[in-house]
């Protein structure tokens, strides 16, 4: 399965669900990084690739998880690519795409 489908599928959203629970269960879905804005989006620390979303132990996994609010998120950079995340900020502080993300 490539990641794209990983991200559809079955036990991926299982999995998702699961960890927000556990996450408004602890602290009412605050976000793991700022412990200020509400959590959003659930972040693999261990970035997904064709390879490893095929491994549970990876992809998966609980203790890989961070329950991120949305500008956390944005703020996040693959290693392996060297480049800044999903936004950029232009000179006037406005939010761009990033369109090599």
């Amino acid at each position: 399965m490539t990641q794209k489908e990983f991200y559809k599928s079955t036990a991926w959203k299982k999995a998702r669900k699961g960890y927000i629970s556990q996450r408004l269960a602890i602290d009412g879905g605050i976000c793991e990084v700022c412990g200020e804005e509400p959590g959003k989006i659930v972040h693999h620390t261990v970035w997904l690739d064709d390879d490893n979303c095929n491994d549970p132990d990876i992809s998966l996994n609980f203790n890989l998880f961070l329950y991120e609010c949305q500008t956390c998120h944005n703020k996040e950079t693959d290693p392996r690519r060297g480049t800044p995340g999903r936004c950029l900020y232009g000179p006037n502080g406005e939010i761009l795409r990033n369109t090599n993300y």
